[in-house]
């Protein structure tokens, strides 16, 4: 009876560790883990700095650098969404962190894809995804195609 019991507790111990892996993959896109964090600055149109002076990138945009044409629009538009609500951030990619360290996030405000918005109103591109050689996001499909239809906001030379 000895075995038996062995036997049974191995099986159980099976059918918890299968139960695990299951619930893990099967929960769903990264996207599901949402917490909100309050944004201390907007450093540009992509990036932020949150409490505990993390650092977070917007997953799958990209807007000017500093001393860029569009810099000061791109991020005016980023802090204009930020203040209008509470902030809630998303994972969505395979990668927590990209190469600087900082943590790759989509962002939403009162229910608005602040990435996608940006995207839309011409401030951001689509960017950093599959067609870029850094694997496929959550999002990508949406913000490539509010990408091929929005202009830019601003005429740069």
């Amino acid at each position: 009876m000895k075995f038996a019991s062995a036997q049974h507790r191995f099986r159980l111990g099976l059918t918890l560790l299968f139960s695990l892996t299951v619930s893990a993959c099967s929960s769903g896109s990264a996207e599901q883990q949402a917490s909100q964090v309050d944004v201390i600055r907007v450093i540009d149109g992509d990036t932020v700095v949150i409490s505990g002076d993390e650092r977070v990138r917007l997953i799958g945009i990209d807007t000017p650098e500093n001393g860029q044409c569009g810099f000061d629009e791109a991020k005016q538009a980023l802090e204009k969404l930020l203040a209008s609500g509470s902030a809630t951030f998303y994972s969505g990619t395979t990668s927590d962190k990209d190469k600087y360290d900082r943590l790759l996030r989509y962002i939403e405000v009162e229910g608005i894809d602040v990435g996608l918005n940006l995207i839309s109103n011409g401030f951001a591109i689509a960017r950093y995804d599959s067609r870029d050689g850094y694997g496929p996001h959550d999002r990508e499909n949406e913000y490539v195609d509010a990408d091929e239809n929005s202009a830019p906001a601003i005429k740069c030379d």
